[in-house]
Order: C-alpha cells, then structure tokens, then sequence
C-alpha cells in the first residue's frame, strides 16, 4: 500500500497537517477533494495544503469554499483563514461579505482573518480613527522608538472587571522549542519582517485555545525597564491556535509599551493586528523588574480575562491569569 492510500480518511478524522507535505498532492487531487467528493483526505487538511500551492486560482476555489453552505463548517474556518493570510483587496472584500454570516464560529474565524489581513493599517478599518496616522505608521513609530505617535490610554471606565468567582486560573509554562519554531514559520510572513526571538516564549492553554507569548529580538540594543520609561516599544506578539479547529498558529496581539507619565510608569498595550486595543494597564519599575498588570477592554463577544507577571530585559514571566466562564453579549445580527 502506497502513501496516497494510507491516507485515505473520511473527513471526521483529524490527522494535522504538519505531518502531511503539500508536495505530496496536486492542486487537482486537493481540489477534487474539496469539490469532486474525494476522500483521500480531509476537506479541512486539503484547504491548508492547497493555500501552500502557487496556482492562479486559488482565490477562485478559497472564496468557493467559504460561500458554500454544503461543506462543514470547520472546512470554511480554514478558508476563511486562507483567505486571510492571502493578503490581497479581493480576499478582504470576500471576507467582509461573510461578516453577518449566522453561524458565529465561521463569524470568529472571518473577523481573525480580517484582523490578519488588516495588519497593514488600511484607513477606515474597525478600531482605527478615520483622521490621523494610520495604524501602520504608528506601529513602524513604536518599532523603532520615534517620538509622537503615543496610542490614548483608555479611561477606567473602559476596562472590564473580572470576578475572581466566576473565572479560572490559567498558568503559563516554557514553550517547548520545537512548538516555538514551528509557531514562526507560520506567523512569520505576517508580521511584516518584525524579528521574535526563539527563546524565552511562554505558552498557556485555556478554552480550547493554545496562546503563545513571543518577545521581539532586542539585539543590539535591549528594552531594559528603565529604557521603557523613556522611549515606546514594540515588546514582542502573543499568536494563537485553535486546538480543535485549526491547528496553525496566527499572530493575535501586538505587545507596546509607551511611557507612563511618570519616572517609573509605562503604560502596556495589547494591540490587535488592525490596531483595535484588547488590554491595557500601567506597570512599575522596580529594579530590574517591571511589574504589570492588564485588564481587558470591550468586545462584543469575547471573553474577558485579566493577566498580570513582571518583564526583565528579554524575559516575561506571567504570573496570574484570570479567565472569565462567561462572554460578554454578541453584537445583533440586525440591530434595531
């Protein structure tokens, strides 16, 4: 028995793709899987192989994919992602026509892949002002520590609360070095050729999700705390899998700090790829240490948690992360 036939699989198993090559499929076998009803592999594994393929169509059968109602809804998540990692105005534009779909676990994996595809900071996006810089100038400005730029701090009214009682703990441990190599190679092409480092990351599990902290290369000049409380800077991102839904990693947040208005205060921003603010909070010098602590802000549909650890040049350390059990509402279909 060949390779192609020990692969032979109904679409309700889950092998993940990382042990799978494209190079081992034509764009026709993977196509006739999504469309020609062939079971050599799963719809859902044939979708991430074929967005590694270089062929003309393939925003055609991507974009076919999400607007089909008949394939299961996990397959159209991993288009919608495709789709987002494709980079292009007519990806975004197939995306946004998906928004109001009704099916909310589609709705999360279209409003990621927009987030995706927005990282660029095109005017007019969800969570960035219409007039002034745009998100892309602001984010080159706390790359490289230049002046102006300074993102509002949010009002304390904004933030929400998380009651100890009716959420978890999550802890956070070493990233193994293999996860973390492979978690760049996906995120990588993403993050408009921001350098992570490799070591230092830290991973955390929770509701289903696999969240990876990753800190920026600070060679030759390291972020000390001190430093910190003079000039702004672009810490590092935290990325994302779906454990269950999609095993490929996507950047999630943009880590930034700006100067807090004091000689030991920074303010620390957790920034989505378009820019929209998810937490926020002060942190304090001590020492060698900066110590912070971040509150979640609104999202329709989220759930909140609460993270607070310390961060020495080149190391985070997460020491309490509070997760809520419940989301905060959704935002109606039709709103009246």
């Amino acid at each position: 028995m060949d390779n192609k036939q020990n692969l032979e699989m109904n679409n309700n198993t889950q092998p993940s793709a990382d042990f799978i090559e494209a190079k081992d499929f034509t764009v026709k076998q993977l196509r006739q899987v999504l469309f020609a009803g062939s079971q050599i592999l799963p719809r859902r594994v044939a979708v991430l192989l074929l967005e590694k393929k270089r062929y003309a169509g393939k925003f055609d059968d991507l974009r076919r994919v999400l607007d089909d109602e008949g394939q299961d809804t996990r397959t159209r998540f991993a288009a919608a992602t495709a789709l987002g990692r494709l980079g292009t105005p007519a990806a975004r534009e197939a995306l946004r026509q998906k928004m109001d779909i009704p099916d909310a676990f589609l709705r999360r994996g279209i409003r990621q892949a927009l987030d995706h595809l927005a990282s660029s900071g095109e005017p007019g996006e969800p969570g960035e002002p219409a007039e002034g810089p745009t998100w892309g100038q602001t984010l080159a400005a706390f790359r490289t520590g230049s002046p102006g730029y300074e993102i509002p701090f949010p009002p304390a009214i904004q933030f929400v609360s998380v009651d100890a009682s009716q959420a978890q703990t999550v802890s956070a441990e070493a990233a193994p070095a293999r996860l973390v190599s492979g978690a760049l190679a996906e995120i990588r092409q993403h993050l408009a050729g921001l350098n992570l480092a490799r070591g230092n990351a830290l991973l955390l599990r929770c509701t289903g999700r696999e969240w990876l902290v990753l800190l920026a290369s600070s060679k030759p000049d390291p972020r000390t705390p001190a430093n910190l409380t003079r000039h702004k800077a672009l810490l590092g991102v935290v990325a994302v899998r779906f454990v269950v839904e999609l095993e490929t990693w996507s950047p999630k947040y943009y880590i930034l700090t700006q100067p807090g208005g004091g000689a030991d205060r920074v303010q620390v921003l957790l920034a989505s790829m378009r820019g929209r603010l998810s937490l926020a909070g002060t942190a304090q010098v001590k020492g060698e240490r900066l110590e912070f602590s971040l509150r979640f802000l609104p999202e329709p549909g989220a759930i909140p948690f609460e993270v607070s650890g310390a961060y020495e040049t080149g190391i985070v350390r997460v020491e309490r992360v509070l997760v809520s059990r419940t989301r905060l509402p959704p935002i109606p279909l039709h709103p009246s």
